[in-house]
């Protein structure tokens, strides 16, 4: 939702929201660099403390500007730690779950994501025309804090270990 509100704010020059949306997916593609390095060495819980974290503070200077070079930086930052998280999530998901469900854990995670997905955009608009960037940023963060609490707050999650100790968690 981000890079829609991102893109919705700066509308006005089509050029720019192509290079905002660049920079959202430039990002992404930096954090599957950098999760190659380290998703089979890091403890996957404390990773997602931090990663979700990380993605909380990228936001925060979008609440207090409105700049385009602002909005491409947090844009950009804000897609670093998604292929970590999908990776190491994901990862120990599907280590744990049986082969023969690993096709309905993939539905049941995937479609509800892409469906959703699917209105960030109109959402941020929507946003935007009644409230204004800001609030809307605000509103979006609102929502990244409260996934974020989820996250820091769930012992079950913040105590998935590293890879190669899954075996050891019981579900």
């Amino acid at each position: 939702m981000v890079s829609g509100v991102a893109a919705c704010r700066i509308r006005e020059s089509h050029t720019a929201g192509e290079v905002t949306g660049d920079g959202a997916d430039a990002g992404a593609d930096e954090g599957a660099e950098a999760g190659c390095m380290v998703v089979g060495s890091v403890p996957v819980g404390r990773s997602m403390c931090v990663a979700f974290a990380f993605i909380c503070a990228v936001v925060v200077p979008m609440t207090l500007g409105d700049g385009y070079a602002l909005i491409l930086i947090s844009n950009s930052l804000v897609g670093l730690p998604f292929p970590l998280i999908n990776a190491l999530l994901l990862g120990f998901v599907f280590a744990k779950a049986p082969e023969r469900m690993q096709g309905r854990i993939a539905s049941s995670l995937t479609a509800p994501a892409q469906a959703l997905s699917a209105f960030c955009g109109a959402c941020a608009g929507g946003l935007i025309t009644a409230v204004g960037f800001r609030v809307a940023v605000v509103f979006f963060l609102a929502m990244l804090v409260a996934g974020a609490l989820i996250v820091l707050l769930s012992p079950s999650i913040r105590a998935i270990p590293r890879a190669a100790a899954w075996s050891e968690v019981a579900l």
